[in-house]
C-alpha cells in the first residue's frame, strides 16, 4: 500500500491553482489544478482519481509535476505532425 500524500501549498500557490481553475484555457491545466487544490484539502490521491475517472498513476504524476508554479501543470510541446485544424476550428470544436 502505498503511503498518504499530500499537496502542501502557500496562500500565493492556492490563490495561483485557484484561478487556473477559473480561467486556464486547457481543461487538462484546470482538472491538475483541481488535483492538487483537493489534495491540500485532504483528499487523497485515490479519491482524487476517482473523482477524476483518471488512474492513481496519473495523480501520482501531476503530484510530482508540481513546483509551485501553475507552468509546471501545463503540457510540454508534443512531437509528431503539425494540426491541419487552423486556431479558429480548434475553438470552435
Amino acid at each position: 500500500m502505498m503511503p498518504k500524500r499530500y499537496i502542501q501549498l502557500t496562500d500565493s500557490d492556492k490563490a495561483n491553482l485557484e484561478e487556473a481553475v477559473r480561467t486556464s484555457s486547457t481543461f487538462r491545466v484546470r482538472r491538475r489544478s483541481q488535483a492538487l487544490l483537493w489534495s491540500f484539502q485532504g483528499k487523497d490521491r485515490a479519491t482524487i482519481a476517482e473523482l477524476l475517472d483518471v488512474r492513481l498513476d496519473t495523480v501520482s504524476d501531476w503530484f510530482n509535476r508540481w513546483t509551485n508554479s501553475v507552468e509546471s501543470l501545463v503540457d510540454l510541446p508534443k512531437s509528431g505532425r503539425p494540426s491541419i485544424l487552423s486556431t479558429a476550428e480548434k475553438k470552435s470544436n
